[in-house]
């Protein structure tokens, strides 16, 4: 093994470790949040479906598909899957107008730990999909038309970090590429 490529094990092994107590510990930030008495009952579920699909994740992805599962890809997979465990916390929480949006955006941030820009497009895509249909839902189907505002607001700004997560990827890509030659 050439020293480049044990640099590159030892910094995959140091994401992995990472992104498993990532997992892990907003799956318990979340587990804990439902515990709040100020956590209304519907909120509360979603928070307990969430944190649990989490820690389903977390111990699926790290301790029972292999390493080697889907290669280069098993990352942007990866946060892709929480993206959507992230969406599935934003609809049952309320929504576009969920006090839990701030959880939304953090599988696009985390990224920038792949250092792959597709990786980030990708998830941000997933993300994208994700709210536009939750907006869509609830101004069309569910005649929330108030929502339409915030709705607005709230994309931009997950616009705005999948764009700043992007850049980054990016300039992390290309700084390890070069200090590589």
């Amino acid at each position: 093994m050439t020293a480049d490529q044990r640099a590159r094990s030892s910094y995959e092994r140091r994401v992995r470790v990472a992104s498993e107590i990532a997992s892990w510990g907003i799956g318990a930030a979340l587990l804990g949040t439902a515990a709040l008495p100020t956590t209304d009952p519907a909120s509360r579920i979603g928070l307990l479906a969430s944190s649990a699909l989490l820690f389903l994740f977390a111990t699926l992805w790290f301790h029972v598909f292999p390493d080697n599962w889907l290669g280069h890809s098993r990352f942007a997979v990866g946060t892709a899957a929480t993206q959507i465990i992230a969406a599935i916390l934003l609809v049952l929480t309320g929504g576009i107008d969920s006090r839990y949006f701030p959880f939304y955006v953090l599988p696009v941030l985390a990224t920038v730990f792949g250092m792959r820009i597709s990786g980030t497009l990708f998830t941000g895509t997933i993300a994208v999909v994700g709210f536009i249909a939750t907006m869509a839902g609830e101004i069309f189907l569910a005649r929330e038309p108030a929502m339409l505002d915030l709705g607005v607001i709230r994309f931009f700004a997950l616009v705005s970090v999948i764009a700043i997560a992007a850049l980054i990827s990016r300039t992390t890509q290309e700084t390890r590429s070069l200090l590589r030659q």
